[in-house]
Formats: structure tokens, C-alpha cells, sequence
């Protein structure tokens, strides 16, 4: 089974939020103090319907090549859904069948990544050189409230935790009750944790995002290797590791908490260790990000009844969408091979028109948040950005999306989505026009903001109508087939 990576979307207004590898809850306390699951059955909540207002104007293409490929796309940046209709039009001496185009291009996928690096060519793993000086007592036992993902929900518990290896930046703990289990207590696995991140992948991180604050104060990242994935196996997809806004947004307000990353004991080997640290590292760096830009130094932060962090102004928090596709384009950053990522391409490639790039919980259920759209937010950055520095300036500002684009990416967002468009439609499988055989035929389809669609027109289509409602915006670009 593929490995899926990703985050809980912060929610720093209306609740506590944890970001999280694989399955999305979101924890909010309850009168007692104690955090309880919220939005639990989200998963299975069905998405709004789409717009069916009358269509305000349609783009009408004409003189068609045959069998064109038309691209059609949604410039309205909020991930509504949007009902798109499509007339085709056909000479009468056409009574062709149509047949679909097969996918044979996929050049966003064959390039290599955006930033070359010797870092990730090398081999993940050298073997260990850490001094014995580097692995020394910091603080022998520390308490973390420890998130529980569980089948009937997600809790926090408060547990105790052994220092197991320590270096330079980086303590790594590890729950009292696994001390004693012989394939987590081998000095391999810790040090092994503490050179990937000494040696490569803090560094990668925090020039390419930005510093990780030491919340806490006590000079070092705290790993914590805990039971953290009590899921059916069978049910959901395994949890690695995750990070929480209390920890960091909310220090002040717990003695428990601080700059913690916790992974599961089922710990990772290989390139995807590299990756789980790489994705979890990026979504410490954002918080660290929202942290320093959250209030006047040295105004005290306080939670709202609910735990919230009421504090910290809306314009500070990192959209999720963004926040998962940088966190994604660090992963590819440092791995050559990225676990889980194919089945997100996959899942973009059959449902582009429902994977869009900015991809709203107000629309979407959350596993199809965490399915196409990660792809297509990725990739989206990947067609856009060319380098670490423009990937930290967009990620890292409060300006909406069409004003950070033209901003950082040096191009209005009109034109970066439509090469966008052109970059992705080598990658997605084509719908059909379905074809009756008379002079015009119809289909009715739904498109997200922010996402695209590939239609393949059938033979002898001598033009074809695309009408919408005027805040789908739609852009509409063809070209021959491939």
C-alpha cells in the first residue's frame, strides 16, 4: 500500500488542528479541557452542489482542427464548483465514432525537479559519525501530550518520554512504554534520524522555508517517537508523523509542548524517512513563520474558550493548500522517489475537473482534498516557480493568491494558470463528448476553481460552445491532439 503524507489544515480561528501524515482530524477542547474529534465523519460528507445558475456567456471555438484537445480551466481562485456546459457541433457529412486520445506526453512528470541538488542523488544514509560527546543528556525524561489517532477518533495524552539520542540541534525521545522494544532502542535508528536531519535535511529546510524557532528554549528539535497510529490498518492509511499548531502557537499555555515533531513507532526507512522529515520539517518552518508573525514582540499570545489561537491574524496563516504543496515540494526536493505520491497523480489524472489547485475544505470532503488536488497543488508550484527563494517568498507572505503570484512569480496568475493548464493536460485523460450521432451533441460537467479539464472533441466537431457562470472564469485554450 502507498504511504500518503500530508497535513491537518490549520484551523487556528475555530479550533486546534494537528498536521498530520495521512488521516485529517481536527481536535478541539471540550468543557473539561480535554481535546475531542470534531468534523469526524467529514470524510464521508458530501460536497456542495455545483452552481446551476443560468450560464451569463459562453466561449465559442470555431474551425476546429480535428481531433483537437481543448483545455478548460477555472481562474476563480476560491475551489467552487462551477457547472460547465459544452455544445458540439458537427459538418453533416461527419459520422465518425470518436475515439479517445491516448496519453503519451506526461513532460511535467519526466522533468527533473525544479532545483538540482548533489543532496538528492546522494545516498540517504552515511554511516554513523555523531561523537560521543554530540550523544549526551539533555533533559533525560519530558512529558509531551502525545496525539492518539485512534478509530473512533483523536485524542491527546499526556505521556513520558526517554531522551534516546541527542546531537547538536536535534533530541530525539521516545515514549516510556516503547523503551524496550529492540527494533526502537537500536542506536541505528536514532542515529540515523539525527544525521538526516543534522546533516541534510534541517538545513535544506530552514534555507529554503525559514528558521525553526526554538519554542521551548531548550536549544533543540524535539523528535518524539510515540504510538501515535492505533487506526485499522485495513480502514485507513498509516500515520508517520505529524505536527500540531498547540505546540507551537500555544506554548505559554502548556508545559508540554514546545518545537515537537512526533512520528510513529512504525518508523520508515530509505527515501521515505527522508521524505516524512522533509514534509513534517516544512510544516514546522511555516508555523515558525506564523509564530514570529503573529504578534508585537513581547505581547503575551492568549487562546480563546475553545484553545484557539485567537491571536494570531488571519492574513498570518499559510493557506493549507499552499501550505501541503510546499511541504510536498520539499519532499521531492529530497527524495528521488517520493512514497505515495504516484496514487495522487493517478487520482489527477482520472478527476482533474474535482482536483484543483486550491483546494477549500468549504467544497471539498477531505479526502478529496488530500488526493488529486495535492498533486495538482504541487504541480502547480512546480510549472510556476523556479527556485527555493521564489517557493519561500509565495509561501511566506499575505497576499491573496492572483496578487502573490504576480508578485513572486514575476507573471499575472492569468497567464501562469493557463501554462499551467497546457503543463498539466499531458498528464490528465481526456473526456469524451458523447456522441449520438446527430448534428449537435451535449454534456454537462462540473469544474472546480482552480482546476481543469481536458476534452476530446469527437471526429469531424466543427466547433464547440463552453458556457458557464461569469465567476467561474473561465480560460479555454486548444490545441492539437497529442
Amino acid at each position: 500500500m502507498g504511504r500518503h503524507t500530508g497535513f491537518l489544515i490549520l484551523a487556528v480561528l475555530t479550533g486546534l488542528a494537528v498536521y498530520a501524515i495521512a488521516e485529517r482530524t481536527e481536535l478541539r477542547q471540550n468543557e473539561n479541557g480535554q481535546l475531542a474529534i470534531a468534523h469526524s465523519v467529514e470524510a464521508n460528507s458530501v460536497p456542495p452542489e455545483p452552481k446551476t445558475t443560468k450560464p451569463d456567456s459562453a466561449i465559442v471555438l470555431r474551425s476546429l482542427r480535428p481531433n483537437s484537445l481543448i483545455i478548460v480551466g477555472s481562474l476563480d481562485t476560491s475551489g467552487a464548483p462551477h457547472q460547465i456546459e459544452f455544445e458540439v457541433r458537427r459538418s453533416e457529412k461527419s459520422s465518425v465514432v470518436p475515439t479517445s486520445f491516448a496519453q503519451t506526453s506526461t513532460d511535467l512528470l519526466q522533468r527533473s525537479h525544479i532545483i538540482e541538488s548533489k543532496e538528492a542523488a546522494s545516498p540517504f544514509f552515511s554511516p554513523p559519525s555523531l561523537s560521543a560527546d554530540q550523544i549526551c543528556h539533555h533533559q533525560s525524561r519530558r512529558s509531551f501530550r502525545v496525539p492518539r489517532f485512534e478509530p473512533a477518533g483523536t485524542r491527546r495524552e499526556l505521556c513520558e518520554a526517554s531522551l534516546v539520542m541527542r546531537s547538536d540541534r536535534v533530541c530525539v525521545y521516545m515514549e516510556q512504554a516503547l523503551v524496550t522494544s529492540p527494533e526502537l532502542t537500536s542506536s541505528f535508528v536514532q542515529t540515523q534520524l539525527c544525521e538526516l536531519l543534522e546533516q541534510r535535511i534541517l538545513a535544506v529546510v530552514e534555507n529554503s522555508i525559514g528558521a525553526i524557532e526554538d519554542v521551548d528554549g531548550n536549544g533543540v528539535l524535539s523528535i518524539v517517537i510515540a504510538d501515535i497510529d492505533r487506526q485499522d490498518s485495513t480502514k485507513a492509511p498509516p500515520v508517520r508523523g505529524c505536527v500540531t499548531d498547540q505546540d507551537f502557537l500555544l506554548h505559554e499555555h502548556s508545559d508540554f509542548s514546545g518545537d515537537v515533531i512526533y512520528l510513529d513507532r512504525n518508523l520508515p526507512s530509505g527515501d521515505e524517512l527522508a521524505s516524512l522529515l522533509a514534509h513534517e520539517l516544512t510544516h514546522a518552518a511555516v508555523l515558525s513563520y506564523q509564530l514570529r508573525q503573529r504578534l508585537p514582540k513581547g505581547e503575551v499570545r492568549t487562546a480563546d474558550a475553545s484553545g484557539a489561537a485567537s491571536s494570531l491574524p488571519q492574513q498570518c496563516v499559510v493557506p493549507a493548500w499552499l501550505n501541503e504543496a510546499a511541504a510536498h515540494w520539499m519532499e521531492h526536493r529530497l527524495s528521488a522517489n517520493v512514497p505515495g505520491f504516484s496514487e495522487r497523480i493517478a487520482a489527477f489524472r482520472a478527476q482533474s475537473s474535482s482536483s484543483p489547485v486550491v483546494a477549500s475544505e468549504e467544497y471539498l470532503t477531505f479526502s478529496s482534498r488530500r488526493s488529486g488536488s495535492r498533486a495538482a497543488g504541487y504541480l502547480f508550484l512546480k510549472s510556476l516557480l523556479k527556485s527555493d527563494e521564489q517557493l519561500r517568498d509565495f509561501v511566506l507572505n499575505d497576499l491573496p493568491l492572483e496578487e502573490r503570484t504576480e508578485q513572486f512569480a514575476n507573471v499575472s496568475f492569468r497567464d501562469g494558470f493557463r501554462t499551467w493548464m497546457v503543463d498539466a493536460s499531458a498528464i490528465v485523460t481526456p473526456r469524451t463528448v458523447p456522441f449520438s450521432g446527430a448534428s449537435v451533441d451535449t454534456m454537462t460537467h462540473t469544474l472546480h476553481g482552480t482546476a481543469i479539464l481536458c476534452i476530446a472533441l469527437p471526429e469531424g466537431a466543427d466547433s464547440i460552445a463552453i458556457s458557464s457562470d461569469n465567476s467561474a472564469r473561465l480560460e479555454v485554450i486548444s490545441r492539437a491532439a497529442p
